[in-house]
């Protein structure tokens, strides 16, 4: 929780805004994953699955601390992206070998740069944001 669980992205928007730098508006995002059920004992039942929720805590903390500026407090859940990390994480090479056809096939894959621009350009900071049952 101390690690990944959001305090710190609290402590650094506090911060900012009692120093008064943040504009009207101000957005803050913080990256998360889900994934696919088989890696839920992974991410979600364990110390990760504390931080996530703690983390979903700390933004609506902070949008709630941001509600003067219209500011708010983002979760983004990205679709899988392969990091060097990847490799030593239990099942998830085969899994994401796996998506990875079927985005193919379904022509819906993208590199990391172009999901990231699609996310601020549409969702973020666009007219097509969507959010699931938890805001994220």
């Amino acid at each position: 929780i101390k690690v990944m669980g959001g305090e710190d992205w609290e402590i650094w928007v506090d911060t900012l805004k009692a120093a008064g730098v943040l504009s009207e508006g101000f957005k803050t995002v913080l990256y998360s994953y889900i994934g696919p059920e088989l890696t839920y004992p992974i991410y979600h039942k364990g110390t990760l699955g504390r931080a996530k929720t703690q983390a979903e805590s700390s933004a609506q903390r902070i949008t709630d601390k941001l509600k003067d500026i219209g500011g708010t407090g983002i979760i983004c859940v990205s679709t899988v992206v392969t990091t060097k990390a990847s490799v030593v994480i239990p099942i998830l090479p085969k899994y994401m070998i796996a998506l990875y056809k079927v985005m193919m096939d379904e022509a819906t894959h993208e590199i990391p740069i172009m999901h990231k621009d699609r996310v601020y350009r549409e969702m973020i900071y666009g007219n097509k944001p969507i959010f699931d049952d938890k805001g994220r």
